[in-house]
């Protein structure tokens, strides 16, 4: 990241001649252009081995129910002004699934060099054998060293818990009684049924060599 440069009188035998131009506006913008011109056609893996369930810690334990083995975050077009990616699922090698279809996130708009952010997004991460949906999907990260990583990634969405019945928490468990234990809460659903509640997840995507086709639809 280029710092800021101080601006300072510019020092001659005959004395000062002037100010050196300020050029951290024009330098950070520079980068980021820069920057975001390579980063088309990038792929990103999360692998749901290191993700961190921060809210609600329990169901962290849910990602083993998930047959794949990354998320994978794929950039389709970035300038200075934002960035477009889709999310899927890998499979267990790590290799973009044929059967998974291809979800477009919300346009992702810089917020200061490199940082970004995605807002109310949607994506459904099969759990169990069946769709537990993230609604409001809002994601945060920094592009870091030349952009080979997503650095401080967090992904907050809200989920259905009737979503989790069966799999890792067995037939007709009440999850939201298991948030409750773990110090969260369930609200109310869009259906008025209070089932629902925040997931907020710490992710490490890193760039990945892999072919990614973007317009699958699933098997």
């Amino acid at each position: 990241m280029i710092r800021a440069l101080l601006t300072l009188p510019l020092l001659t035998a005959c004395g000062t001649i002037g100010l050196a131009p300020d050029y951290t506006t024009d330098a950070l913008a520079a980068e980021a252009e820069l920057m975001a011109d390579g980063l088309t056609g990038r792929t990103y893996a999360a692998w749901l081995s290191d993700v961190v369930a921060v809210e609600p810690m329990g169901l962290g334990v849910a990602l083993a129910d998930v047959d794949a083995a990354a998320l994978l975050f794929h950039v389709t077009g970035a300038d200075a002004s934002g960035m477009s990616m889709v999310l899927t699922l890998s499979d267990e090698l790590g290799q973009q699934s044929s059967c998974e279809p291809v979800s477009t996130l919300p346009e992702a708009d810089w917020s200061g060099g490199m940082a970004f952010s995605i807002d109310e997004g949607s994506f459904d991460l099969p759990v169990g054998g069946k769709p537990m949906t993230l609604s409001d999907l809002n994601l945060n990260g920094e592009i870091i060293n030349d952009g080979t990583e997503m650095a401080s990634t967090t992904l907050f969405a809200e989920i259905d818990t009737r979503d989790l019945n069966g799999g890792a928490f067995g037939e007709n468990v009440d999850v939201c009684i298991i948030v409750e234990q773990l110090g969260s809460e369930c609200h109310a659903c869009p259906d008025g049924i209070e089932s629902c509640t925040e997931l907020i997840l710490e992710l490490s995507p890193v760039e990945i060599d892999v072919d990614f086709d973007p317009s699958l639809s699933g098997c």
